[in-house]
């Protein structure tokens, strides 16, 4: 792999312009591929020169009529067109490994940048779902318990994710007229893998059916494992212990999501998702005097993520138990 050296006066020079196209582009199909969260959202793309701030809108739910219109009256079935605001503030967020000249030139790995590119995208695609996950956290309704009838101070071992879980999710959804994303016509839930362990175990007839058993299984999302009671259920591995008054230390409480589309706004990031910023042995100038120091780095541009409530719940933060 040819990199270019510092020059004399010790300014910074990094990878071949090839290289660093090659890099991003690598970066940018590892990102995408391992999204969760983020593509259950409604995006909007940050015009340039706009700011750190603005604002996304997610129109209302207008209720049916059964009122007829005569021809004589203009007035008729006259409504107003509502939405929820949201102020989305634009962040950067990055991370950056440092590698000694001994270990590119040593390391039995023929392309280590790359491999350490790989490592990056994987960290970069955490943070954007783990944005997105902690504003859930903060915002979506509370449900606690297979039922939703606990509260984090009585919830118990037993408390698993349960089909009827997602029955219940299922009906409060409906009830509020939350609408299914439009593929598929299901909702989303996100879910820990110690609860999907509980959920998949259910084997009545019309239960759990795996995405093996889809009849398009071009159409599966990321990480989407099967489907059951009109839900798309997704696994992710950013799932974090909830935080719960009661003891169960034994079996410990996880947080999964169920959402309804659009419960969430967040940036665009799909048509310039990361920079990757590869920086060779020796391009350091002075501020790497013996030539030892390469670095890579990625670089989310601008990110922003927010919850959309309005009329009735969008999404619930779900708090159960594993047996495991």
């Amino acid at each position: 792999m040819a990199m270019d050296n510092a020059n004399d006066t010790g300014t910074t020079q990094g990878l071949t312009q090839l290289l660093q196209t090659y890099y991003n582009d690598r970066a940018q199909d590892r990102l995408i591929i391992n999204f969760v969260f983020y593509p259950l959202g409604m995006k909007k793309k940050l015009p340039k020169n706009s700011g750190q701030t603005f604002q996304f809108y997610r129109y209302n739910n207008i209720a049916g009529t059964t009122a007829t219109i005569n021809e004589d009256t203009l007035t008729a079935g006259l409504t107003l067109l509502s939405a929820t605001t949201a102020a989305i503030t634009v962040l950067q967020y990055g991370q950056f490994i440092v590698l000694s000249d001994f270990a590119v030139q040593s390391e039995r790995s023929k392309d280590l940048l790359g491999d350490a590119t790989d490592v990056l995208a994987d960290a970069a695609s955490d943070t954007v779902d783990k944005l997105i996950q902690n504003e859930l956290s903060a915002s979506a309704t509370l449900f606690v318990g297979s039922a939703g009838t606990h509260t984090t101070a009585s919830i118990v071992a037993g408390d698993l994710f349960l089909p009827t879980t997602l029955r219940v999710l299922g009906r409060n959804f409906r009830a509020n007229k939350v609408r299914p994303f439009r593929d598929g016509k299901a909702y989303a839930a996100v879910l820990s893998p110690f609860q999907t362990f509980d959920l998949v175990s259910d084997t009545t007839v019309g239960g759990f059916a795996s995405t093996a058993q889809y009849s398009q299984p071009d159409k599966i999302w990321n990480w989407e494992i099967g489907k059951l009671w009109n839900f798309r259920i997704l696994e992710s591995q950013n799932i974090l212990t909830a935080s719960v008054t009661s003891s169960v230390s034994a079996t410990p409480a996880y947080a999964g999501y169920a959402l309804g589309e659009n419960s969430f706004a967040s940036v665009d990031i799909e048509d310039s998702p990361i920079q990757m910023i590869v920086k060779g042995v020796g391009s350091g100038g002075t501020y790497d005097p013996y030539n030892n120091i390469a670095t890579i780095a990625y670089k989310l541009r601008g990110f922003g993520v927010k919850y959309l409530g309005g009329d009735g719940p969008r999404a619930y933060k779900v708090i159960t138990t594993t047996s495991a």
